[in-house]
């Protein structure tokens, strides 16, 4: 058994679930809305990952090329995610801040019940 799965395993027995939970969730670098926005540069790009919200979270990946040369318009990233995805916005302000070095929030669209929020810069 994982040690995750024994906490959890543990806590419930003893009503402290939503206490662990909360402690996984915030925890530095964690996956948890705590956390702050998750940025891993990657060759072609780099990903970021959303808020939590529903203890899930989302990865979109944004081409350096994109932030570079924008398209005129607005340009949708499609997240990845567990059952259901969620897309994200850009704007060529959007890419005009970022290549500035500068940092936006974006809210993601709504599924699943929810949305998400995104910090990207």
């Amino acid at each position: 058994m994982e040690r995750k799965q024994f906490l959890i395993y543990a806590t419930t027995a003893t009503g402290l679930l939503p206490l662990l939970i909360t402690q996984i969730s915030c925890a530095p670098g964690s996956s948890g809305q705590g956390a702050g926005p998750d940025i891993t540069p990657g060759g072609e790009g780099f990903t970021v990952t959303s808020s939590s919200d529903r203890f899930h979270r989302h990865n979109i990946t944004i081409l350096f090329a994109d932030v570079e040369t924008p398209a005129v318009g607005a340009k949708t990233y499609t997240s990845t995610g567990p059952l259901h995805t969620h897309d994200v916005i850009l704007t060529l302000a959007d890419f005009q801040a970022l290549k500035d070095g500068g940092e936006i929030v974006t809210t993601s669209s709504f599924d699943a019940g929810h949305t998400h929020t995104w910090a990207i810069r």
